[in-house]
């Protein structure tokens, strides 16, 4: 459980990073509003989780919910903005 939670908040917090960059080089004043708040609230919601975090599943968690995050941001993005 403790590796789905970490995989999940790094997944989403990159998976939205990775649209508020891709957002923010195309001009996209919305997308780039809604996932800077988005990103503010799973940032907030991390540092409280990885706080109190121990163990190398959490870590591990933590470092591939970011890769495979980023990874479908761009897929995401792609289409998102043909």
């Amino acid at each position: 459980m403790i590796f789905a939670t970490f995989f999940a908040i790094q997944f989403v917090n990159y998976l939205v990073v990775t649209v508020n960059m891709r957002a923010v080089s195309a001009g996209k004043y919305r997308w780039t509003a809604i996932t800077d708040g988005a990103i503010a609230g799973v940032g907030f919601l991390a540092i409280k989780e990885v706080a109190t975090a121990h163990s190398s599943l959490a870590w591990a968690g933590y470092v591939f919910g970011g890769i495979i995050g980023s990874q479908v941001g761009i897929w995401l993005s792609k289409r998102l903005w043909k």
